[in-house]
């Protein structure tokens, strides 16, 4: 019986332990909006086409430079994304789109304000996100997917380009 309660115990401790782990791959809508922002984010992007049931080879490349704003913890705020032809920068970019954003259930959404700009949307779940890197897939309406690999560390003067 003394080796019965014994194991008992045993049993009860390490379901309580297992119990208020969380799982290190999880993550939360607040916790992904501290990593992503007030930050700079610049990589290449690369655009699929949908043909029926599979994605057909790059449709195109761009280099793509964003910021998510918002207040720590909000799971709403608003950005801005450049397009550049290359990975140095130079000259205007091919497109500048401001936008809004909202984090909720393992997605996070962003509605351009630009004209004829599809609303697009991050599963952030089969996403990577860290304090350095974001990378994934983004997919639109209209059967486009993105694929991205951003990295955090340069400092874009928005003002620039957003009045």
């Amino acid at each position: 019986m003394k080796k019965f309660i014994t194991l008992l115990t045993i049993v009860a401790l390490v379901g309580m332990v297992f119990s208020g782990c969380k799982k290190d791959d999880e993550k939360t809508d607040a916790g992904v909006t501290r990593d992503i922002t007030n930050k700079d984010w610049h990589g290449f992007m690369d655009t699929y086409k949908k043909n029926g049931s599979s994605w057909t080879s790059l449709d195109e490349r761009s280099y793509v430079v964003l910021r998510f704003n918002g207040a720590p913890n909000a799971l709403v705020g608003s950005g801005y994304q450049l397009e550049f032809k290359n990975a140095n920068m130079a000259g205007d970019p091919s497109d500048r789109s401001p936008f809004n954003w909202a984090i909720a259930n393992g997605a996070i959404h962003i509605a351009y304000t630009t004209p004829g700009w599809s609303d697009v949307w991050i599963d952030y779940n089969n996403s990577v996100v860290s304090t350095t890197t974001f990378s994934g897939d983004m997919y639109d309406h209209n059967e486009h997917k993105y694929t991205f690999l951003f990295q955090q560390g340069i400092s874009i003067d928005w003002n620039k380009y957003f009045n």
